[in-house]
């Protein structure tokens, strides 16, 4: 579980220094 945290608040951190929103990710894997 601890894992899968970590992996996620990579994630969302890496997006956040590209100044890029998980809304905006979630769009551009959808469309």
């Amino acid at each position: 579980l601890r894992e899968l945290h970590t992996l996620k608040g990579h994630v969302e951190s890496v997006v956040r220094l590209k100044g890029l929103d998980i809304d905006t990710i979630q769009q551009a894997y959808t469309v």
